[in-house]
């Protein structure tokens, strides 16, 4: 009996492409076009793995951020002595301290 020839990837690619289009299972498809159908179904599997990994089938897609405004929290201080000062959280940091070290007496 004669060895059936064994068939490129590119072959195997378009009996892939014939079966996606004619209905039949990969049982049924392997049979009729007389290939094994597990391994029909190996070359199914891999070449669908390879679409999937294919680089030129990724692309990049450019994203803009929405700008989105933290709430403004104010800040509460509470010094030692009890009193408490509330500071704006856009507040200039260096005149909250010069404020906080004159109330404390500092």
């Amino acid at each position: 009996m004669a060895r059936a020839r064994r068939l490129k990837r590119e072959e195997w690619r378009e009996l892939t492409a014939a079966w996606a289009t004619s209905g039949m299972s990969g049982v049924a498809f392997a049979q009729k076009v007389g290939v094994n159908p597990h391994t029909f179904a190996w070359w199914r599997c891999e070449l669908g793995r390879e679409e999937r990994c294919t680089p030129s089938k990724l692309s990049l897609v450019p994203v803009r951020m929405a700008q989105t405004k933290m709430p403004a929290v104010p800040l509460d201080v509470v010094l030692p002595n009890g009193l408490r000062v509330r500071v704006p959280s856009d507040a200039n940091l260096a005149r909250v301290r010069d404020v906080v070290n004159a109330l404390r007496g500092g």
